[in-house]
């Protein structure tokens, strides 16, 4: 028998309420305001196999679970209990699945232990300061994420035949060397945010022993660079999330220890430029995100030649220009998303090239696309008889345009108001050409062209910047395209290029900054 109470105001679940109904095999109670289950309410129930309680307001559910000798899957999640007791799950032998994810755990009493046959438990969400799998050798799937946890669960060697472990948002203070040796079965290891790789990276011998490991998950772990000897442990991975870290530059050799990934995720990190000589050891790359990081160029052949890359990510940046050869390595990619950037227009050439599938151009939402003349050249190849570009831009301007989709406006239309149209010409004619540590600088970047030209600074140390760019603080471009630095520090010292550039083609200059330290030119 199946019984469906769900979304009731149910409130209280007395002892002897479901006496004969014996057949119960499945019950939902789910979302039904329970507060309370008086001690042996299920205890007729010998043949259940599932109950529901999720979303309800228990705080305990203190000897509500005696007799429920066949129960495969519990739900307790989304409640308010406090604490379990040792006797709370003792007639359980036969639990397959608990989840007690977001409840106000702060213990679990001993109540785990003993639950032999458990393979799937989810305790997320919790205030657990620590936890034991003794008594569990069967888990496969284990979910403890945004605990309290000081350290890592007790009882790892008893869990061999784990699968999955997520143990992500806790403020773990140690992840020695080999921890998790004993768990070669894992595929799936999520260690995002994790208080000892924040404060000290992760451990060259961190991963030892994951000989099965498919994926991995080091986010939001403020990492500076790609923990490349700890991936060596790991060579297998095919998923390799490092999103939302401090990375800013990828050397050439971060990933030659993972050259089978086929997932690769570093959004929400700092790089400001497409790693190309990094991504070249993969040799099955299908997915890569680079979004969110404050790339505003992307420049001719940035993703080399790769035959398997079928999904680009590249929203959410700060793209102001793209390249007409930017993508043009990219033989095999099926989309590309440049959704939420400061692109006002698309080189015509940019995807020119045969395919014989389908391609999707994610690019309408948050875009300010300006239907004129440096339009017409893109427009005029995606709409092309024949054409596999599926894509759908609508107009932020001319104010004639606004809202109107790309493709629907006649080529003859999208023009400029300019008396001679003209590639880019930059002058940094009065820039400041010594300044002092401590002190300002301004250095001027004149652009004539026909259309307006979007333009770039490039520094000494390899960061992109434009007006939209707000990552580094000190540094301002200015609507004129004047880069103002604040308060100079040493490494301010060197070449600066500008560069701008329209649908006709592009220009750069170099100025040269000193940095005075004293009486001294850096």
């Amino acid at each position: 028998m199946i019984m469906d109470l769900s979304k009731n105001q149910i409130d209280n679940i007395g002892a002897h309420v479901f006496t004969g109904s014996s057949n119960i095999q499945r019950l939902n109670l789910s979302n039904s305001q329970v507060k309370y289950i008086e001690p042996r309410a299920f205890e007729t129930q010998t043949e259940m196999l599932f109950l529901m309680l999720d979303h309800n307001m228990l705080t305990s559910v203190r000897s509500a679970f005696l007799g429920l000798t066949n129960l495969l899957t519990l739900t307790l999640n989304d409640n308010a209990i406090v604490s379990l007791d040792e006797d709370d799950f003792k007639d359980l032998a036969m639990l397959n699945s608990l989840d007690l994810s977001n409840n106000e755990l702060e213990d679990t009493g001993g109540a785990l232990v003993n639950l032999r046959s458990l393979g799937t438990l989810n305790l997320n969400n919790n205030r657990l300061t620590k936890l034991s799998f003794d008594g569990m050798p069967l888990l496969t799937e284990i979910s403890v994420s945004s605990n309290r946890l000081q350290s890592i669960p007790e009882g790892l060697d008893v869990i061999k035949h784990a699968r999955i472990l997520d143990i992500s948002n806790n403020p773990i203070q140690s992840l020695p060397n080999g921890q998790f040796a004993s768990l070669s079965s894992l595929l799936k290891l999520d260690i995002s945010n994790v208080s000892a790789i924040q404060d000290g990276g992760l451990a060259p011998d961190a991963l030892s022993g994951l000989h099965s490991l498919v994926e991995l998950r080091v986010e939001n772990n403020e990492l500076s660079k790609v923990p490349s000897q700890a991936l060596s442990a790991v060579k297998q991975i095919q998923i390799l999330s490092l999103n939302h870290n401090n990375i800013a530059t990828l050397e050439e050799n971060d990933f030659i220890s993972v050259s089978n990934v086929s997932n690769l995720q570093l959004a929400g990190n700092m790089l400001v430029k497409v790693p190309e000589k990094a991504l070249r050891p993969f040799t099955n790359l299908t997915q890569l995100d680079l979004s969110g990081n404050p790339v505003v160029h992307v420049s001719d052949w940035s993703f080399g030649n790769s035959t398997t890359l079928a999904s680009l990510r590249l929203s959410n940046a700060k793209l102001s220009v793209i390249d007409p050869a930017a993508f043009h390595g990219l033989k095999g990619v099926h989309s590309i998303d440049v959704t939420n950037n400061n692109l006002t227009w698309l080189p015509g050439d940019l995807l020119k090239y045969d395919r014989a599938f389908p391609f999707y151009l994610y690019a309408d939402q948050g875009n300010p696309w300006y239907c004129d003349c440096q339009m017409k050249p893109f427009s005029q190849s995606v709409n092309v008889p024949g054409q596999s570009v599926i894509t759908n831009i609508h107009c932020s301007g001319p104010e004639k345009y606004k809202g109107q989709n790309l493709g629907d406006i006649p080529l003859a239309n999208l023009t400029c108001d300019c008396e001679h149209q003209a590639a880019p010409s930059v002058d940094t004619s009065g820039s400041d050409n010594k300044t002092a540590v401590g002190q300002p600088a301004k250095l001027k970047c004149d652009v004539r062209s026909c259309p307006t030209a979007r333009l770039f600074w490039t520094t000494p140390r390899g960061r992109t910047l434009s007006h939209d760019v707000a990552e580094y603080p000190g540094y301002d471009v200015d609507q004129d395209g004047t880069l103002v630095i604040r308060s100079a520090v040493a490494e301010d010292a060197g070449n600066y290029s500008c560069t701008a550039a329209n649908y006709l083609g592009k220009d750069e200059q170099i100025h040269k900054l000193e940095v005075m330290a004293g009486s001294e030119t850096i």
